[in-house]
């Protein structure tokens, strides 16, 4: 056995053996000390360590019932008993599997505080001679398990909706960013850009989107910000079960207000970050999309001209997605899903501009350029109402591996190069009036796209491209439509189609 001296003063306490302390006072209800920071500090506690934990003060209010629940875990009887300004102290540990010994509670009369626990006892190395409470929890052991993960067991015990996250095989699963296997990217730029992870209404939607954020190797977990509407705590527990910060948004119930009010706390609480990386709800990320950001991420901050970098294409369908190699320019894009929003795009075109973004989906950046991938390294997943939109009445296709990313969209300059050697050592054409003539889906039946590497479609004015786009139901804007002089997409993930006046003039 080994000795313990807790001496008048609090912060000082003899160890002999691996304990850790925690003191539970008034400052819990300080927002710099929130009760999620101490479920991610008790997770983080080694298997068959002991926790000593006294509270002083007020310690009650802001401990979450996920707290609570860890420290029942740990060996606490009295936990669901305390009080406002009750006095108590507890002695665990963790994967005890039993009630201790070593807890004490002093409850209050009225508004008054309790009255002091003096105490003094010998702390063996180990608790679990204790044994004797059987958990009847429905997802725990009656056992103790070095390998469970009590805060996902406490948060599973508490939600619903998460069937396979929670099933048996998956419940002690850990919660942790994969492995950076190149050692070589330790200190690539893009881990360190702020994450922004809009949370809509539904738990189940941010916790995909978190499990795919997860699985990008070399993931910062500090750097990512998960903000959710404040009457949704459940996704405050969630971003706390993936060890991420989360901000709470009071906004008036649209999406749209809630991503802009995200947008600020994100650009405010790192106020060093020249961009932040976006995902709005209900999206799922390809295991290659930081890897994605990160090929592009050095042209996309050096370059003036560029504002957003998409992860999604818009024209990602199944018969008109790009590759994973080409990356696109597009003046006009909208951010749609996610993306890199550059700072000063926001300062200048969102923060200060009252009427730029009423309306998701019909934001008005003026002239901002995007970098838009061939190939979306995102899905978006939408309900059957959602799918009488342009966007997604077809079925897509994202990036399913790694991808070297081709080099000719990193200059304007380059990018017009590289386009007009591609119109040029393009030989066949059409012009856009026949294809509408002899019907879209009659011409790509009779197109040998798997010997035709390129095609040139030419227009006389700016409708012909319109009646193209509607006629292969495929995705454009008026504003798009008015800026831009040629339009790529791939026919069937073979040939490669390029849009342009009759002149073949590029901006």
């Amino acid at each position: 056995m080994e000795d313990i001296y807790w001496r008048e003063n609090i912060d000082s306490v003899g160890v002999f053996f691996e304990l850790s302390l925690v003191c539970l006072r008034e400052a819990w209800e300080n927002s710099e000390f929130e009760s999620h920071g101490l479920v991610e500090w008790l997770d983080a506690v080694p298997t068959g360590y002991i926790v000593a934990v006294v509270s002083f003060d007020e310690a009650s209010n802001q401990l979450s019932d996920m707290a609570r629940r860890i420290f029942y875990e740990m060996g606490s009887s009295m936990i669901d008993r305390l009080k406002f300004r009750a006095s108590w102290y507890f002695v665990g540990q963790k994967g005890i599997g039993a009630y201790t010994p070593f807890e004490d509670l002093n409850i209050p009369q009225g508004n008054n505080w309790a009255n002091p626990i003096q105490t003094s006892f010998c702390l063996p190395k180990s608790l679990h001679k204790w044994a004797g409470r059987k958990d009847t929890s429905p997802i725990a052991s009656s056992t103790a398990s070095d390998g469970r993960n009590l805060p996902k067991r406490h948060f599973c015990a508490k939600y619903d909706r998460h069937e396979e996250f929670c099933s048996g095989s998956n419940i002690d699963s850990p919660i942790m960013p994969r492995h950076l296997h190149d050692e070589q990217r330790a200190n690539d730029a893009i881990f360190n850009v702020p994450i922004l992870v809009a949370s809509g209404l539904a738990p189940d939607s941010l916790r995909i989107t978190l499990e795919s954020l997860l699985m990008q190797e070399g993931l910062n977990t500090q750097m990512v910000l998960v903000t959710y509407d404040k009457e949704y705590s459940e996704n405050a527990d969630l971003a706390a079960l993936f060890h991420v910060k989360s901000v709470a948004i009071q906004s008036n119930g649209s999406y749209n207000a809630h991503l802009l009010l995200s947008l600020s706390n994100a650009f405010s609480i790192f106020p060093d970050a020249s961009s932040v990386i976006v995902i709005e709800e209900d999206v799922t990320l390809s295991q290659d999309y930081l890897q994605y950001f990160s090929s592009i991420y050095e042209p996309y901050k050096s370059d003036s001209h560029v504002d957003l970098a998409l992860a999604f294409n818009s024209n990602g369908f199944n018969d008109t997605s790009g590759d994973g190699q080409t990356v696109y320019r597009i003046k006009n894009h909208l951010p749609i899903g996610s993306y890199l929003m550059k700072r000063e795009l926001y300062e200048k075109h969102i923060r200060l501009r009252e009427f730029c973004c009423t309306e998701r989906g019909n934001w008005d950046l003026r002239d901002s350029t995007a970098l838009v991938p061939g190939l979306s390294r995102i899905q978006i997943r939408v309900d059957e109402l959602e799918k009488q939109n342009t966007l997604f009445r077809r079925d897509r296709i994202h990036s399913q591996n790694q991808h070297l990313i081709n080099a000719e969209f990193e200059t304007s300059d380059e990018y017009s190069t590289y386009l007009n050697q591609l119109i040029h050592n393009t030989k066949k054409s059409i012009p856009i009036s026949d294809i509408i003539s002899i019907g879209c889906d009659q011409w790509t039946a009779h197109l040998d796209t798997n010997s035709l590497k390129s095609i040139l479609l030419t227009f006389s004015k700016k409708s012909e491209v319109e009646s193209l786009f509607d006629c292969l139901k495929m995705y454009i804007t008026p504003k798009i439509l008015r800026s831009t002089s040629v339009f790529r997409f791939t026919l069937n993930q073979s040939t490669e189609v390029i849009v342009v006046a009759e002149n073949l003039k590029i901006d």
